[in-house]
Parts: structure tokens; sequence; C-alpha cells
């Protein structure tokens, strides 16, 4: 993939890839690097792009990897910090992994008890970052509903 097929494919994508990533990792900062980080990964894979069918799925499956990544040091920095001792591995200990996903669990099964069309349109504006007028036109709801 060249240049130019690149940034007509990638690039329209950016703002949706930011969303997602502030929405999980809660800062404008680190936002910003991870997107940078994760169109660093996708113009290193060039190559391979040309095969992928859907980018947007393809991207937000990546940078979620990357902000797992960015979620897990930051907790072993904290962790390092707070008793001077991490795992021989570099990685959180299991404790804190099953911290993390125990509050994933309970967030999911909160998700879970939404009626459907709430966590619908949850996924629509957070995940997806569709604005208001989208959502409503494909939910049926007005956008005082939404």
């Amino acid at each position: 993939m060249d240049q130019a097929a690149f940034i007509q494919v990638w690039m329209p994508l950016a703002e949706r890839f930011y969303r997602a990533a502030f929405y999980m990792l809660e800062t404008e900062d680190e936002a910003e690097d991870v997107v940078q980080d994760l169109f660093m990964k996708l113009w290193s894979r060039r190559d391979t792009l040309e095969t992928v069918k859907s980018p947007e799925a393809f991207g937000l499956t990546l940078l979620k990897r990357l902000c797992i990544d960015r979620i897990r040091h930051a907790a072993t920095l904290r962790t390092e910090s707070l008793d001077g001792v991490t795992a021989p591995d570099g990685n959180p200990p299991p404790d804190r992994l099953s911290g993390d996903r125990d509050a994933l669990r309970r967030l999911r099964g909160m998700m879970d008890r939404l009626p459907d069309q709430q966590r619908t349109v949850l996924r629509m504006r957070i995940v997806e970052g569709r604005e208001y007028d989208e959502i409503a036109a494909a939910t049926g709801l007005t956008p005082l509903h939404l």
C-alpha cells in the first residue's frame, strides 16, 4: 500500500481511534500517544494492509491491545512505586490482574443489564464514535432521547 492509499483509507479513522483511546485511557495525552503508536504500527505493516476487509475494526482491535498494554504498564509502575517489588517477568502481580478482570466483568455485567436500545446507543456513541444524528437515524430515537 502506497502513502496516498494509506492516507485515504486510514486517516479518516483517526478521530474514531482517538475517541476510543480516550475512553479507555481517560487522558488526552495518553490517547494521542497511543493513536500515534497505532499509526506507526499500521504504517510498518502497510504491505499487508490491503487484505484488511474492515480497516475500522482492524484498527480498533489493534488500538484496544495497545491501550491494554499501556494500562498494564502503568499498573506495573504503580506496583513498583508502592511496594518496590514486581514480578520477575515485569508483569503486574496476579492479584492486580484478578482485580482488573473482576472490574471488567462487573462493567460488562452492568452493560448487559441495560435495555438493548440503551446498550446499542452506548456502543455506537462511545466505542464507534458516531454522532448523535447518526445514532438517532439508526435507532429511530430523537436526539433528545439519546
